[in-house]
This record gives structure tokens, sequence and C-alpha cells, in this order.
């Protein structure tokens, strides 16, 4: 018994170490687009429209 848990506890982890590296990899503050109010209000109008 006590040798599944410490098989269970080594996966868990494991698991929690590589999803915490992929998120630092992917979702750091590095990868993050810069949100500005003229960045939304582009997206929310669109920037191809003209006001005439």
């Amino acid at each position: 018994m006590r040798q599944y848990f410490r098989q269970i506890s080594f996966v868990l982890v494991i698991k929690l170490i590589a999803i915490t590296s992929l998120y630092y990899c992917f979702f750091s503050k590095e990868h993050r687009f810069k949100i500005t109010p003229q960045r939304i209000s582009e997206q929310l109008i669109g920037s191809h429209q003209t006001w005439n």
C-alpha cells in the first residue's frame, strides 16, 4: 500500500512540474499582448471603418 502511494505521489509531482513549466513557457508575461484603450477600441469598432 505504501509503495502505491509513493508511486502515485511521484507521478503527481512530475505532472505538476510539467504543467507549471508549460505555463511559464507559453503564458508568462513576456507572451502576453499589451492591452491599451486604443487596441481595445480598434478591436471593438474595427480599424478599417471610416466615419464619414
